[in-house]
């Protein structure tokens, strides 16, 4: 009976996949997006590695291993999505593909870009046979330049090997004792183009005049480049309106700003395009929500209250566990996502608290889409121990520059409870740890939160 239905479940995920080829077709991050893109979502080879004898035998290299399963990206594989649905492995797995590095427009004199948005716990990306990158962490996205080693209109030999076995130190969050566990690529693998120089990262800010509505809102983005370049400069556009031009600070002025607000959660379109000299070398889509938040002591109470544009907002929230009975981590589509919120704002909810885990980007882009405010937390290791210390900290790192423009992210949630920390002993040493990653929090991002009702954002 057992192999009767797993062979059932596979004949339907093979014609599930005939049908929509490309799961999780979307842009996974519209507030990082250049075009045009590749989707690289969809059927890979796939094996178990749990000797870990992959890197000695090269592996990597093509025609050296017959791959023997496949697995659909981008679902982990304990996930029944992925078509593997192994929830006891632990330890090695390698993904194999091969990719055709495009040419035409858009691509011409750009760097082919191949972008993993998260891959649980440790990858390694190798191309043609030759290792391109490594990364460590489960949550946020990494990059690897393909120019080196493929050439336009070539096939590229794409293999990457994921090692999890859930270490107690990793911030892992509720996989452990609530949920099942969530290993390998679960979020998009796409290609993108990057001029020789691109934008890395951009944080927005801005500061409009509460007292004047109607006054122009002052705009600002903080860009950073992979490399200096003496006649860089970049534009500014919203709505498609050139508003400024700058380096490494971009700014710019909306007349008369339209605020964020769950009831009236209005985006601006933006742009950010990237010269050297007189030549376009990048270009970066995104968009912006301009609201402020804070705190205050409201009139008659003695104890403060969040304020959304200057303004006590009574939050009517839920805990929200953002986990999926078919994907783990990841949704089974873009719907899912959007269904999630459209059901919050139905039963007139305005706000989540996303429990122990880094969403995936759409969802947070849905939360500022549709208004609903989210505390994102950063996810809890089990183990305390330096190295535990180490990771949480990149954790939260990549969280705050991945995800800083949300303008529905109101606060971040460092740590739940004593969870992970109170291993062993909860002391003066533990204390003080903790102190010190609140304020690395503020640190990072002094925009959430402010206190005595100054204007955070």
């Amino acid at each position: 009976m057992k192999t009767t239905l797993s062979i059932c479940f596979l004949t339907l995920v093979s014609q599930a996949s005939a049908m929509n080829p490309i799961p999780l077709p979307e842009h996974p991050r519209p507030d990082f997006e250049r075009r045009p893109w590749v989707n690289l979502n969809g059927t890979w080879r796939f094996a178990f590695d749990a000797e870990d004898v992959g890197e000695a035998q090269r592996w990597f290299e093509p025609g050296k291993h017959t791959f023997d399963r496949e697995i659909v990206v981008p679902f982990p594989w304990e996930s029944r999505l992925s078509g593997i649905a192994d929830t006891e492995y632990r330890g090695v797995a390698w993904y194999a593909r091969e990719i055709e590095i495009p040419t035409g427009d858009g691509w011409q004199a750009k760097h082919p870009w191949l972008v993993i948005g998260a891959c649980d716990w440790e990858a390694k990306v190798w191309v043609n046979g030759q290792l391109v990158g490594e990364h460590i962490g489960g949550y946020v996205p990494f990059a690897v330049n393909l120019a080196p080693h493929a050439q336009p209109g070539s096939k590229a030999f794409v293999v990457i090997r994921a090692m999890d076995i859930t270490d107690p130190q990793q911030p892992v969050g509720k996989q452990v004792n609530w949920y099942t566990r969530t290993s390998g690529i679960w979020q998009s693998v796409y290609l993108e183009p990057r001029g020789a120089v691109h934008i890395e990262n951009l944080r927005f800010t801005c500061r409009p005049n509460l007292a004047e509505p109607e006054a122009d809102c002052p705009i600002q983005y903080d860009v950073t480049l992979n490399e200096a370049a003496a006649d860089a400069s970049v534009e500014l556009f919203v709505n498609n309106q050139s508003v400024g031009h700058g380096g490494a600070k971009v700014a710019g002025v909306v007349a008369k700003p339209r605020l964020w607000h769950p009831d009236a959660p209005h985006l601006y379109d933006a742009r950010l395009v990237v010269k050297v000299g007189d030549t376009v070398v990048d270009e970066v889509q995104s968009y912006f929500g301009i609201r402020t938040i804070g705190t205050m002591t409201a009139p008659g109470r003695d104890y403060k209250y969040i304020t959304l544009n200057g303004e006590p907002i009574y939050l009517r929230g839920a805990l929200h566990q953002s986990f999926h009975p078919e994907g783990i981590y990841q949704y089974p589509d873009d719907a899912s996502v959007r269904g999630d919120y459209e059901y919050c704002k139905k039963i007139g909810l305005n706000f989540l608290r996303i429990h122990i885990k880094t969403p995936i980007p759409r969802e947070i882009y849905w939360a500022d889409k549709l208004g609903v405010l989210i505390m994102s937390d950063i996810p809890n290791y089990w183990k305390h121990t330096p190295q535990a210390q180490a990771w949480w900290e990149q954790a939260l790192r990549g969280a705050v520059a991945r995800d800083f423009n949300h303008p529905a992210i109101f606060a971040w949630c460092d740590f739940n409870e004593t969870w992970g920390i109170g291993d062993g002993k909860y002391g003066p040493d533990r204390h003080a740890w903790v102190a010190d990653m609140y304020h690395l929090t503020k640190q990072l991002d002094p925009t959430r939160l402010c206190e005595d009702n100054s204007p955070c954002r």
